[in-house]
């Protein structure tokens, strides 16, 4: 395989002609009869500038290997290239029993030279932001808003305020022109993953916002020219509700006053019960995941998990609902080590010892401890409901209106 490569020089420099004969002269066996750093002593140069300086001035091209775009020759650059060719080549002209160079050149994949390769990359660029400004068009189109809904403090309800706020809160730029992927939050947008997706959801379909064209690709599927599935958790959002006053600072500003001043408290009366309830139950059931996971125990929240947890709100806060879960649990957990039973048994345990506690609780008029938030921190919606609207601790308290 001596002959796969063929050596051209570019100038009439005698000394630079000897080292680039030297550097590339094969001995007997077809290895490299002289050693770099050997030469770069002998020369008084660095091996770097040695190869620098056989480079400008010389070329070694393989007989065998073309690009496929220009035809050009492989052009080497180092030893270390020429060496990696002539094992492929030898290696398949072992496999093969085949020493015939056409053979050989066709079973060997080809190469584009350097100035080819930098030609593909910038059409590989320019054909990909093709592709990423037709998918963000068709993002664009598929989640345009026509008909915006108006969300001035006397007209959204209670609910639809408060998720709004929290999402603009936490993830919103500053010119409120863009929200962030909800999996980017430093904090939790709602206790649970499922109540986050109800938040987002409920905001989404009733147009109060929209997906942003500029959101991670790669949150999107998309099949034959269509959007299928996108991945809430990490698109970015844009507000699409209708702008009453001057500014949409304006307009989230007026709206954020109208919560934490009361201004339509008589009209949200009958909601601030049910949306209690609601943040109370997430965050009950976030304390009661936590601590199931803590202790392995399997768990997929069902119908007596919520009819437990709700028929509790009425008497007992968030916090000291989940003072009982963490009573309770240990408990549980001795039941397991005692009795060893299938750990899916474990949850339907604890749910049981909670609801006896319970009813003993108010039977005999004990005093129910709180339970510090420490592995659960408030979420943006619960710390929005709790301090902007009830002004009190909600989770501690139960409100009374």
């Amino acid at each position: 395989m001596r002959d796969i490569f063929t050596l051209e020089a570019r100038t009439d420099d005698e000394l630079t002609l000897e080292i680039f004969y030297r550097y590339w002269k094969l001995n007997e066996e077809g290895e490299f009869s002289e050693k770099v750093p050997d030469l770069a002593k002998e020369y008084s140069i660095s091996s770097y500038d040695l190869r620098k300086r056989i480079n400008k001035h010389c070329s070694c091209l393989s007989t065998i290997f073309e690009c496929p775009r220009c035809g050009k020759h492989k052009r080497y650059l180092s030893r270390s290239e020429l060496k990696r060719d002539r094992q492929q080549i030898g290696w398949i002209a072992h496999k093969w029993k085949s020493t015939k160079i056409f053979y050989l050149k066709s079973v060997i994949d080809q190469e584009l030279c350097s100035k080819c390769r930098e030609k593909e990359n910038i059409e590989r660029e320019i054909r990909q932001e093709k592709l990423v400004n037709e998918k963000k068009e068709l993002i664009r189109k598929h989640y345009q808003v026509h008909e915006k809904p108006i969300i001035a403090s006397d007209r959204i309800d209670l609910q639809d305020a408060i998720y709004l706020i929290s999402l603009l809160r936490e993830g919103a730029d500053e010119e409120y022109q863009k929200i962030r992927p909800v999996n980017s939050f430093e904090n939790k947008l709602a206790p649970t993953k499922e109540l986050t997706i109800s938040i987002l959801n409920t905001l989404f379909y009733k147009k109060i916002i929209s997906i942003h064209p500029d959101s991670d690709l790669n949150a999107f599927e998309f099949v034959n020219g269509t959007i299928n599935n996108p991945d809430i958790f990490r698109v970015s959002w844009q507000p699409t509700f209708q702008i009453t006053r001057d500014s949409i600072i304006d307009e989230i500003i007026h709206l954020e006053k109208a919560l934490e001043n009361s201004e339509r408290i008589d009209e949200w009366l009958y909601q601030i019960d049910s949306f209690w309830k609601e943040i109370s139950y997430a965050e009950v059931l976030e304390f009661l995941i936590y601590w199931l996971d803590k202790h392995h125990i399997p768990y997929n929240p069902g119908k007596k998990t919520y009819k437990v947890i709700t028929s509790l709100q009425d008497n007992f806060s968030t916090a000291q609902i989940n003072f009982m879960i963490w009573a309770k649990m240990k408990d549980t957990t001795s039941f397991l080590t005692k009795e060893k039973p299938h750990k899916r048994v474990a949850t339907s345990y604890l749910l049981s010892c909670i609801e006896r506690h319970a009813d003993l609780a108010k039977t005999n008029g004990w005093k129910t401890n709180n339970f510090k938030r420490l592995s659960c921190p408030i979420s943006v919606v619960a710390d929005i409901f709790y301090n902007k609207v009830l002004k009190m601790d909600g989770y501690k308290k139960i409100p009374k209106y």
